[in-house]
């Protein structure tokens, strides 16, 4: 048996065809679905441990101790050469000695002056002493400028003893300012009967000479009262100071 499908109202085909072709014409396909980003997954930072810094150990440098310039004795008064630089105390009852230009070597002569010209030069160009010291009882200390800073213009500086004598070297520790210094020295003695009569010593500091000792070869002095005046003596070197 043949089923057939008929429309009872021959319009409504053709409404739904129109209907159709619209709604074909009115469509148009969703958008895609948007992906979500993909994040990549960071690693965890590698922390990398430096070794500590090494600290250098230094050696142990020991510094010496500087002993200060003894205070002086009350009374004392104090001798300033502005022209070398330096200063030093000593005793009231000291005789103060200061010498200037002396004299020069015969080869530095100028040419054009006479010998009488150049001294007066050489003093105004050193207007303070070359050597100074004091005189002290029995001692002695005399102290002289460099060479190169005049001290060839003054000389002799000191005292080193003339006559005929057994000479024997010796030495002894001494203080000038804060520096300790081992002066060279002579003995004299007699060739008559071999007696102990003077001494005499010479120390060097920054080409400053410096020379002291005594003698107690005069009537009524023995060897006894120079060894207090010397300790006098070394008080005033131990008062040296340099001026700034």
């Amino acid at each position: 048996m043949r089923a057939s499908l008929r429309f009872r109202n021959p319009a409504a085909p053709l409404a739904l065809i129109l209907l159709g072709t619209a709604l074909a014409c009115n469509w148009s396909p969703p958008p895609p679905a948007s992906e979500a980003p993909t994040v990549a997954a960071l690693s965890s930072p590698t922390i990398l441990e430096l070794p500590s810094p090494t600290v250098p150990v230094l050696p142990t440098v020991e510094i010496p101790e500087v002993a200060a310039t003894p205070t002086p004795p009350t009374g004392w008064l104090t001798y300033r050469n502005e022209m070398l630089g330096y200063a030093f105390d000593y005793p009231a009852e000291a005789e103060l000695v200061t010498v200037g230009v002396t004299g020069y070597p015969t080869d530095e002569l100028p040419a054009g002056l006479e010998p009488g010209q150049y001294v007066p030069t050489l003093e105004a160009a050193y207007p303070e002493a070359l050597c100074a010291g004091i005189r002290y009882g029995t001692a002695y200390l005399y102290v002289g400028a460099p060479e190169e800073r005049g001290g060839k213009y003054s000389m002799p500086c000191g005292i080193s003893g003339v006559g005929s004598y057994e000479l024997r070297s010796t030495e002894e520790a001494i203080t000038i300012g804060t520096a300790a210094l081992t002066a060279d020295g002579t003995q004299v003695y007699s060739l008559d009967d071999g007696s102990f009569v003077y001494e005499f010593f010479v120390a060097r500091l920054n080409d400053f000479r410096y020379n002291y000792g005594g003698d107690w070869t005069r009537a009524g002095t023995t060897q006894a009262a120079y060894l207090v005046d010397k300790a006098v003596v070394q008080q005033v070197l131990a008062s040296w100071r340099w001026l700034e």
